[in-house]
């Protein structure tokens, strides 16, 4: 990048960049969670003596699922604070699949200046819920 580009580059909030990064993951958390967790209702044979973690697997592996229960928890939450348009912006841009500015204002019949509008304050909202801003 050129000295003049690099002037105009425009950086996201950290704020920013972590509401987005949850809101990647959610659906994937959300179908982590969902799915019947055997490894629970099988103990492993045996445990590793050789050192690693003082937890047992079974602990850990229901550390990290209450560690994505709480994720989504704060993400539902957050998404309770929004507006109804607001909601669908988000919704729209990230789940199921991420779909383009243009696909969601078609779908939404909306501008797209009305769109960035949306998500700009649905994001913020949600930062302040998570107490990310």
């Amino acid at each position: 990048m050129s000295v003049l580009q690099n002037q105009f580059h425009y950086k996201k909030p950290l704020w920013r960049r972590k509401v987005e990064q949850m809101l990647e993951l959610y659906p994937i958390y959300k179908q982590a969670l969902s799915q019947h967790c055997e490894s629970l209702l099988v103990p492993p044979l045996r445990e590793r003596v050789d050192g690693g973690s003082k937890e047992s697997t079974t602990e850990q592996i229901v550390m990290r699922r209450a560690a994505k229960q709480r994720i989504v928890d704060q993400i539902e939450g957050a998404l309770s604070v929004l507006t109804a348009e607001e909601k669908e912006v988000i919704e729209l841009t990230y789940w199921p699949v991420k779909m383009s500015v243009k696909g969601v204002c078609n779908q939404l019949t909306i501008s797209e200046r009305k769109y960035y509008r949306l998500k700009k304050a649905g994001i913020s909202k949600m930062a302040f819920a998570l107490l990310l801003k």
